[in-house]
């Protein structure tokens, strides 16, 4: 559990980079969105009140818990479930789109079990390794470049994603990927949860 002194700290530092992270300043009257998981109500709460004698305009939303999620699977009906897919896909120009794709070879994964986030769970590697598949956005921060040169017609260019979702959808079930190349030929590049040779 951190000390009220550390979450000030911890604040401090969010706050810099959400201001690093913008081109322009802050003005007021911006509205600014804080997700935050439950554990983290507290540093939340800082951050809400930081951004309000800044002339902020905080918009707060905690994200659902394991359980509310687990919930939402298990218990909600076919029709409630198709409305929220809809809905995800619906937000923007870019939501229905590819975002990201990632297979984790189990060698190199350190994360070997289950753990209720997708932010691991995407990197599970497990008995077959994993599978995850973004739809909605980009990040703009896997670019190997100049991040100064990546302008909005660059990022289209490379074929990065622009949408406010970013829906992480994970897969750990036995998988075999086959390439097939310019020449003609298939062949198998992972298989069992390792990319083969």
């Amino acid at each position: 559990m951190f000390t009220a002194k550390q979450l000030q700290r911890y604040a401090d530092v969010l706050w810099w980079g959400l201001t690093t992270a913008r081109r322009s300043p802050h003005k007021n009257n911006d509205i600014v969105a804080i997700r935050y998981n439950r554990p983290a109500v507290k540093l939340a709460e800082i951050l809400y009140g930081r951004m309000l004698d800044r002339g902020i305009h905080p918009v707060q939303r905690m994200n659902p818990t394991p359980a509310m999620e687990r919930y939402f699977y298990l218990i909600s009906s076919g029709k409630q479930l198709v409305f929220f897919v809809k809905k995800q896909l619906a937000m923007d120009k870019g939501a229905d789109k590819v975002g990201e794709f990632s297979l984790t070879d189990k060698r190199f994964s350190k994360i070997n079990r289950f753990m209720a986030n997708t932010l691991y769970d995407e990197n599970y590697g497990g008995q077959y390794g994993n599978c995850h598949i973004a739809l909605g956005a980009s990040y703009s921060n896997t670019y190997a470049g100049d991040g100064k040169k990546l302008n909005p017609a660059r990022k289209r260019q490379l074929g990065f994603n622009e949408s406010a979702l970013h829906w992480d959808l994970v897969n750990t079930e036995k998988k075999s990927i086959t390439a097939h190349l310019k020449n003609g030929k298939a062949m198998v590049i992972y298989e069992n949860g390792r990319f083969r040779p």
